[in-house]
């Protein structure tokens, strides 16, 4: 066989591809800011962006599952972070809701991998693809 340089990168490349297909998800760690009446979730935006996930549709859930809260986000370009109402708010409970959203709508059920996305189809049915294994659900 002849293995020229050309043939040897393309096949390199090759490889880099399929690994890169994401089966762990590394998350950037939450910078929030308790205080009394409320707590400030910072990096909001860069986790919802590492989860390649809508903020309005991560917002729809967190109202969904604490309808006794209230969730705001601190300006309209939702890049300064997202405010959670209430008084002595637990970093270990807006974690476990983060992590539940990724359990949810992020991680195939079917393949366990990342790699997918979610596609509006109306006000209130989402089409949830797995990019790796092909698993489509509406949810």
């Amino acid at each position: 066989m002849d293995f020229d340089f050309e043939t040897m990168c393309d096949e390199a490349y090759q490889q880099l591809e399929m690994n890169t297909q994401c089966s762990t998800l590394i998350l950037p760690n939450m910078i929030l800011e308790p205080e009394t009446t409320k707590l400030t979730w910072k990096n909001v935006k860069e986790y919802l962006r590492t989860i390649r996930r809508h903020p309005d549709h991560f917002m729809e859930f967190l109202k969904k599952e604490c309808p006794s809260k209230q969730f705001n986000w601190v300006s309209g370009s939702k890049s300064d972070g997202l405010i959670i109402h209430g008084k002595f708010q637990k970093r270990k409970e807006i974690t476990e809701l983060a992590l539940k959203y990724i359990d949810v709508y992020v991680v195939c059920p079917s393949c366990k991998k990342v790699d997918t996305k979610l596609t509006k189809l109306d006000s209130k049915n989402n089409e949830f693809e797995c990019l790796n294994c092909g698993m489509k659900k509406n949810l």
